[in-house]
């Protein structure tokens, strides 16, 4: 399965039509066969999973169970929408640590893992394209005291780009995961926020190594 690598994802949509003045009294006159983009998928939302309410571990125990998973199903169901973005961070759902070589140690069974899985699974039920992808660099904005800072150098190091690559072959081809469509590599890599901490030639060098790669997967087009 392939998808598509974007740095910025728009949706947007215009309805031919006129609204008359306020004072002459407001009428909206709709054309459906005006129409202007064929490109609006229609309604999306935020939807990660929940890395302090998802596992024993976490900050706030294992919340998410049954009856709470049912409930945010139930209003997605009613809102129905056509896509999803799901960002998170390696180290909240499958990256363990580094070992003494700064090799990472990953696991793809983890509880955090189960839970973004049955997020993926409502997703993949309903043909609801994803937007995947992560906050930042694993342990370098959060978690900065888990012992691991300063291993990985930044979104272009080498490393990160083949766990990334590596996840994705896992959740598209293994786990079977097409609903997967886009990569979000760093959220707003422009801000001081952000773990790039708005260095352009660092995101955009790991973008194009990202590609790259996941050409060499065949998991892009």
């Amino acid at each position: 399965m392939r998808f598509l690598l974007l740095s910025l994802l728009i949706i947007g949509l215009s309805i031919g039509g006129c609204i008359q003045s306020k004072e002459a009294g407001v009428r909206v006159k709709i054309e459906p066969e005006n129409i202007i983009s064929f490109n609006f998928l229609g309604n999306g939302v935020q939807w990660s999973a929940y890395p302090h309410a998802d596992s024993p571990d976490a900050e706030w125990g294992a919340l998410m169970q049954d009856e709470q998973w049912n409930t945010v199903f139930e209003r997605l169901d009613f809102m129905k929408p056509r896509i999803v973005r799901v960002i998170d961070q390696a180290n909240w759902r499958y990256l363990q640590g580094f070992d003494e070589k700064g090799n990472p140690i990953v696991d793809y069974e983890t509880p955090e893992m189960k839970s973004l899985e049955r997020l993926l699974g409502y997703c993949q039920s309903n043909g609801i394209d994803v937007l995947f992808g992560e906050w930042g660099a694993p342990y370098q904005v959060h978690d900065t005291d888990a012992g691991y800072s300063g291993i990985l150098t930044g979104a272009n190091d080498p490393v990160w780009i083949n766990m990334i690559v590596d996840y994705l072959d896992f959740m598209i081809n293994e786990k079977g995961y097409t609903c997967i469509k886009y990569y979000n590599l760093v959220n707003e890599p422009n801000g001081d926020w952000a773990s790039t901490n708005g260095d352009w030639n660092e995101w955009s060098s790991g973008i194009k190594m990202l590609h790259e790669r996941l050409e060499e997967k065949g998991l892009i087009e």
